[in-house]
């Protein structure tokens, strides 16, 4: 059921008196929330990130735009399927400060997929299904560098709790650090290698994302040493990861 809402009747928030409420990890540029579906500048933001023609390209998007509604509900997202606002931080300066920058995804892996990765032995057998999540991220048109990658770490740490949070009846059991998984189309996004690896991706394998796809995806799958590794270095300036 879609949300019946239109974008362009919501309030502005006034965030001078309250700030947004946001987590931010030391050391990272950007912060991480909700997105705030009551808040004309979110929404806004949200649907240009949706249309943007570019973004639709990298992420093999072929469908129509979403409505209003769609994009309303889309956010919302449900006990499996989570979505993170990345605001700016210290990456950013003067009105752009905790304004939203760009999303990061969390959801369940799609059988297809999954069986793929089994078939290539990339996920262990003792991963059930239900444990098994596909990350996806995209940035705002237009917005500073060097956000999405510090957004992806503050997200992926944020994800278990959030998951116990959204399923209020235990119907699932998670994992402290569930199996995440990132598919890049190394042809037509090669960048995007570059900001799963600067959160704590290990590239796996490769394989076809889809039946019909004409050349492989690479697999990336989520290190939680090497993310609790890159945080850590980015809390203390004086290493050499630093500059992540």
């Amino acid at each position: 059921m879609t949300d019946d809402r239109q974008i362009d009747g919501l309030p502005t928030a006034d965030y001078r008196t309250e700030p947004r409420k946001q987590r931010r990890v030391i050391g990272q540029k950007s912060a991480v929330s909700s997105v705030d579906r009551g808040d004309l500048i979110d929404m806004i933001r949200m649907r240009m990130i949706d249309r943007d023609p570019e973004i639709k390209a990298k992420m093999a998007e072929t469908e129509a735009d979403q409505t209003d509604q769609e994009l309303f509900s889309w956010i919302k997202g449900n006990r499996n399927e989570v979505l993170f606002a990345i605001r700016g931080s210290e990456g950013v300066e003067g009105e752009e400060r905790g304004e939203l920058q760009g999303w990061v995804q969390v959801y369940d892996l799609d059988p297809p997929q999954s069986a793929g990765l089994r078939n290539l032995e990339i996920v262990p057998a003792s991963v059930k299904p239900s444990e098994i999540f596909e990350i996806s991220y995209a940035k705002l048109p237009g917005a500073p560098e060097g956000q999405i990658a510090s957004g992806v770490r503050q997200a992926l740490l944020m994800l278990p709790h959030e998951l116990e949070q959204r399923d209020r009846r235990r119907t699932t059991s998670y994992k402290t650090e569930p199996f995440i998984v990132a598919f890049i189309d190394l042809k037509e996004n090669p960048e995007s290698a570059l900001v799963v690896e600067r959160a704590g991706f290990v590239k796996k394998g490769e394989m076809k994302y889809e039946s019909g796809d004409d050349h492989n995806h690479a697999v990336y799958v989520l290190d939680w040493a090497k993310l609790y590794r890159i945080l850590h270095e980015g809390v203390l300036p004086n290493t050499t990861a630093a500059n992540r």
